[in-house]
């Protein structure tokens, strides 16, 4: 068996990390494994062990110029793309969506029955996103990460497999440099917006510090993925309330930041998800509101159906209903415990074996 494997992915980390882990377990397998990326996804390739190729990609939004050029930008990567796919001649390649991963995925769809591929797709979200829905019909099989509900007349169902959310396994390796200031004696906040930042959560933030008890306050330590144009006025805040706090507008090693978590503010994205379920982190998300088809709220039903988490509406003020979450779960030991409990109802796949699995056994 021809053990190459190629590798879908671009834009933000939901859809790359993912695909950098589920890589580098296939390459601990012995698999040959590359990822075709674009220049936005490129950032989250620095732990990945196999080889890497950047394309040229796009979405086709804004005036009539940006449509051109994100066309052009389209097309360039179309190209690159069948260079790069028929000089490596892979015999598995996998989509984990994103408009980067389009173009190769169109090339695989017109050769994968001369060269023998076998097509496969895994999904993040909770709503299957454009770009893999477009794909759908040409996959072998399709991973999900959460267990969604479809029709009962949908065609597709029967390739439809749940297997959670592809994860690092060699995470105890990473180093602790940078956050050995967070201090497991402190109740630890973390603000955290994602792979992109959030200037939204920021200000969230600058409310919801000036309606906190101070003795509360006292209490705490905040730790704030913060948007580099955003870092003097958020500071300014924290020092005025006399927070203790520690700011990085990109966490590299966050695993190191989450086993130290006591609670978490946050956006809803699959990753983010993930994460607060396997270091069982009370959270208060803020799911994005302009995120396709609403995907962050629908990704947050796991956490609140099963009492592990509250939904902050960010159209609506609710900074009093966070500082109650943040109390309940801060000043009354019983009420933590109980929250961290219910993470025990959330099943878990080990979703690198599960795929590996129905690939060989294809």
């Amino acid at each position: 068996m021809n053990k190459k494997v190629l590798i879908l992915s671009g834009g933000t980390g939901g859809h790359v990390i993912p695909a950098v882990n589920f890589g580098n377990y296939l390459i601990n397998k012995k698999y040959i494994c590359s990822i075709i990326s674009d220049k936005r996804g490129k950032k989250f390739l620095n732990n990945f062990n196999g080889n890497v190729k950047i394309i040229n990609s796009s979405h086709l939004s804004g005036n009539f110029f940006f449509k051109i050029l994100g066309i052009i930008k389209l097309i360039s990567g179309f190209f690159e793309s069948i260079i790069y796919i028929v000089k490596n001649k892979p015999s598995i390649v996998i989509s984990f969506g994103s408009y980067a991963a389009l173009p190769p995925a169109l090339i695989i769809i017109f050769i994968k029955k001369i060269l023998h591929i076998k097509f496969y797709i895994h999904e993040q979200n909770s709503i299957i996103g454009r770009s893999n829905r477009f794909l759908l019909n040409f996959s072998e099989k399709v991973f999900l990460n959460y267990n969604i509900d479809f029709s009962p007349n949908d065609k597709n169902t029967k390739r439809f497999y749940h297997v959670g959310l592809p994860d690092n396994s060699s995470k105890n390796n990473i180093s602790n440099e940078d956050y050995d200031m967070i201090d497991k004696k402190n109740f630890n906040i973390f603000l955290y917006g994602g792979s992109q930042g959030s200037k939204y959560l920021i200000e969230y933030l600058e409310s919801l510090i000036k309606k906190i008890e101070p003795r509360l306050i006292k209490k705490f330590f905040f730790i704030v993925q913060c948007p580099n144009n955003y870092r003097s006025k958020i500071i300014k805040e924290l020092n005025t309330y006399n927070c203790k706090y520690f700011i990085k507008d990109f966490f590299n090693n966050i695993e190191n930041i989450l086993v130290k978590t006591n609670l978490i503010i946050s956006r809803a994205g699959a990753g983010t998800i993930n994460d607060i379920i396997k270091y069982k982190i009370p959270a208060a998300l803020i799911p994005l509101p302009t995120a396709k088809d609403n995907h962050q709220y629908e990704n947050s039903k796991l956490l609140i159906n099963a009492k592990c988490a509250i939904v902050i509406n960010e159209n609506k003020d609710e900074v009093l209903k966070t500082i109650n979450f943040i109390n309940k779960i801060a000043d009354n030991k019983d009420s933590y415990i109980s929250t961290k409990n219910n993470f025990l109802k959330i099943k878990t796949p080990n979703a690198n074996k599960l795929m590996l699995d129905l690939i060989e056994n294809e």
